[in-house]
């Protein structure tokens, strides 16, 4: 299908195939040149027209010894236009379209570009005379800290933060890196394998950062617990993807290289879904999928699902600062433990099944099984002993709504439709509860919405209402009622019954 021309770098295959171009189209047909050596050139001669919309083939079977194939150019030393293997517009010409592969190489790389987890290559056109490479490159390549590669410093930073993820359950070694010449007016980066960055003529740094962000997403993929996929997205939307920024932040700031990549405004575009769409800042709507995210008055943004940066990457990356700097979760690998709680391939692409809990579930506690049948419900964070602490509003306010959830509990007593209360752990400090064996309803729904037939959705709508009738004859207004604040539990018979929780937000009561 596409075009081929010879790599300047290989000089027995010589410029053969072509896109044929005219104002007009023709029925397609299709053939193939042989060239030197055996090689088969892909070639289209369909007729497009100008700026039509067109396929461009991989290298087929076209090699370079050990190089990896880049992409297509319409010079044969790289300096003309790039087109990539995939849709692409016809140039505005009346000539046939030649293109010439472009073929990674390593010329003047340290140890040809390979270390322990990465093996380097560049588009030759970033080489040559007066050219980045590969003094940029062997930046990265040359002795940092106990004589490692600073690239490989790098890597143990960021497996740090990822405390016990093996990535080798995502992708297999060394991690091929592609190091290009795409014109953009920025510059990008993505993971596949190949790890592909695209930095212009930007200095070293900016390729360590690259490497951040996107390593960073395949960890999330070996962790398998939902940071770097979600339902219906299939990509390293929202949180995965302010995950990433967040690291790369990190990252930039503990060494020493400023903020000067990606300290990008990702939380203001969140902010903005709150603007009308007549706005032009507005992000309320996006062109991508058409879909409108609805704009707010009190300037709360959306949470969508929206695949790659947007809206609801913005608001993750501000909850991970409010997280980091506002409430003292300064562990980030704790923060990445605490990840969302769904699988993204175990029983099928991006399934979204639950594991162990929802993302960093409740912004002052956190749940886990202190005994058979037993949970304990304890403050997150480690400063919660500390004298210091008390000094912060936010941590007086979290104090309180445990001691306002005791109390509260104590209050309320037993009854059928109210997790029960079991008392309060010293060691560890916690609330105890006995455990609900099917989740919260929020999760049970997003599993199991086809298969809840009618009579028990109105059984759970009746046990709801009973639970709100009891709390409120009892003086408690709930204030945080939604479906994660329902408990499902299996009694005798398998019948499932519906249990409040969560009074930690209860903002007002009768004496």
């Amino acid at each position: 299908m596409a075009g081929l021309g010879a790599n300047h770098f290989q000089r027995d295959i010589l410029p053969s195939a072509h896109f044929v171009q005219s104002s007009f189209y023709s029925s397609p047909t299709t053939t193939t040149l042989a060239l030197s050596h055996g090689r088969i050139a892909p070639t289209d001669n369909s007729l497009y027209a100008p700026n039509a919309t067109f396929n461009v083939a991989g290298p087929g079977n076209l090699s370079l010894g050990s190089s990896p194939f880049f992409y297509w150019n319409t010079k044969a030393d790289g300096t003309g236009n790039i087109f990539g293997q995939g849709s692409n517009i016809f140039p505005n010409q009346t000539t046939n379209l030649t293109l010439f592969a472009i073929w990674g190489v390593t010329t003047g790389l340290t140890n040809s570009g390979v270390t322990t987890n990465f093996n380097f290559f560049y588009d030759p056109s970033l080489g040559g005379a007066g050219g980045i490479e590969p003094v940029r490159i062997n930046q990265l390549l040359a002795a940092g800290t106990g004589r490692k590669p600073v690239i490989e410093n790098d890597f143990d930073w960021l497996q740090a933060q990822f405390a016990g993820v093996d990535m080798t359950k995502a992708q297999p070694f060394p991690i091929p890196v592609q190091v290009t010449a795409v014109v953009l007016s920025g510059y990008s980066a993505s993971w596949g394998w190949p790890l592909s960055m695209n930095a212009g003529k930007n200095p070293a740094t900016l390729l360590r950062c690259m490497a951040i962000t996107e390593v960073s997403e395949t960890f999330m993929l070996a962790q398998d617990k939902g940071w770097g996929f979600s339902n219906g997205v299939c990509d390293e939307e929202s949180c995965g993807e302010a995950l990433s920024l967040f690291l790369a932040v990190r990252f930039q700031l503990s060494q020493g290289l400023g903020t000067t990549w990606f300290m990008n405004r990702m939380p203001s575009t969140w902010l903005n879904t709150s603007l009308p769409a007549s706005n032009p800042a507005s992000t309320e709507f996006d062109a991508n999928t058409g879909t409108h995210y609805g704009s707010r008055q009190d300037y709360v943004g959306s949470v969508k699902p929206w695949t790659g940066n947007g809206p609801a990457t913005g608001c993750c990356m501000a909850f991970l600062y409010y997280l980091f700097h506002q409430l003292q979760f300064t562990s980030i690998p704790q923060i990445i433990a605490a990840a969302p709680g769904v699988d993204s391939s175990n029983n099928g692409p991006c399934s979204n099944n639950v594991i162990g809990g929802s993302c960093l579930e409740g912004s002052t506690s956190r749940i886990a099984l202190l005994a058979p049948g037993v949970i304990i419900k304890c403050p997150r964070f480690s400063w919660w002993h500390s004298k210091a602490a008390v000094d912060k509003w936010f941590v007086r306010d979290m104090k309180r709504s445990f001691e306002v959830e005791e109390r509260l509990l104590q209050i309320l007593g037993l009854h059928p439709r109210i997790i029960e209360f079991k008392g309060v752990s010293d060691d560890p400090f916690g609330l105890l509860f006995t455990e609900a064996s099917d989740g919260n309803l929020q999760n049970y729904i997003d599993q199991h919405h086809a298969s809840i037939d009618m009579s028990l959705r109105f059984k759970w709508r009746t046990q709801a209402a009973e639970a709100i009738q009891f709390i409120y004859q009892k003086g408690v207004i709930h204030s945080d009622l939604r479906p994660e604040n329902f408990l499902l539990h299996t009694v005798a018979g398998n019948e499932v019954d519906l249990l409040l929780c969560d009074f930690g937000g209860v903002n007002k009561w009768r004496n």
